[in-house]
């Protein structure tokens, strides 16, 4: 009789201490979803104040029709977008407006082992007949878990 609760009095022992090893785990902190905004040639964290993953803007191909001007085409924006995570370095294209199928609107890539879907939401400044060319571009990018 001893004997059998010095056993359960063992086995409630380490099922406790595996209940608190488990609850003591961190969460999934690694989720990167988001809305983020970067400049061309920026590098930005990935969480905004973590280090899980990074994002530079390296190309806008922007053939947007300008504000003012007439077009024929609504034209397209093009942009490249260089992710680092813990694997290594992945570049991906996402366009946006009147791709002509260039590239899919949506894309998905796998940052530290988690699928995400890219999504390009805006090029800022757009193109206007007044402003000059030169202006830096800024791209918001949806990043979502697919």
């Amino acid at each position: 009789m001893k004997r059998t609760k010095l056993i359960l009095s063992f086995i409630a022992f380490i099922l406790t201490i595996l209940v608190f090893v488990q609850a003591c785990k961190k969460g999934n902190s690694s989720d990167l979803s988001g809305t983020y905004e970067v400049s061309l040639d920026q590098t930005k964290q990935m969480p905004e104040n973590g280090t899980s993953a990074t994002l530079t803007l390296i190309n806008v191909d922007d053939t947007r029709c300008p504000i003012n001007a007439n077009c024929v085409s609504a034209g397209y924006v093009l942009i490249k977008v260089k992710f680092r995570d813990k694997n290594g370095e992945q570049t991906i294209e996402i366009c946006a407006n009147d791709c002509l199928d260039k590239v899919l609107r949506k894309n998905t890539i796998v940052l530290n082992g988690v699928s995400y879907t890219l999504k390009l939401m805006e090029v800022s400044p757009f193109p206007d007949t007044s402003r000059p060319a030169s202006t830096k571009k800024k791209a918001t990018i949806l990043i979502t878990k697919a």
